[in-house]
C-alpha cells in the first residue's frame, strides 16, 4: 500500500523513458546520497509525512533505468575490469 501510494506522489512513471507499469519495477533513487534519511522499500511504522519528505529526495525510476543510473558511477571500475588480465594461479610463477 505505502509503495502504490509513493508512486503516485511520485507521478506514476519513470521520471526518466516515461515507462508505466507494474508496481514491483519502480524503484526510488536518492538524488543526493547523503541526504537519504531512510530506504523508500523501509518505511514500516512511519507517518506518511515523513515519507513524503524523503520522497521528495528521489527521483521515481523503472528497474532498467535505475540500474543504467548506478551503471554510470562504475564507470571507474568497469575500466579497471577491462585491464585486469588474471591473476596468477598456485604454481604459476
Amino acid at each position: 500500500m505505502a509503495k502504490s501510494a509513493a508512486v503516485q506522489y511520485l507521478g506514476g512513471k519513470c521520471q526518466r523513458c516515461g515507462w508505466e507499469g507494474a508496481l514491483p519495477a519502480y524503484e526510488f533513487h536518492h538524488l543526493d546520497p547523503n541526504s537519504k534519511d531512510f530506504a523508500i522499500g523501509n518505511v514500516a511504522n512511519r507517518k506518511w509525512e515523513l515519507i513524503k519528505q524523503e520522497l521528495d529526495k528521489c527521483e521515481l525510476l523503472c528497474s532498467n533505468c535505475h540500474r543504467i543510473e548506478h551503471s554510470k558511477h562504475d564507470q571507474v571500475l568497469i575500466a579497471e575490469a577491462a585491464r585486469y588480465k588474471g591473476r596468477l594461479l598456485r604454481g604459476d610463477s
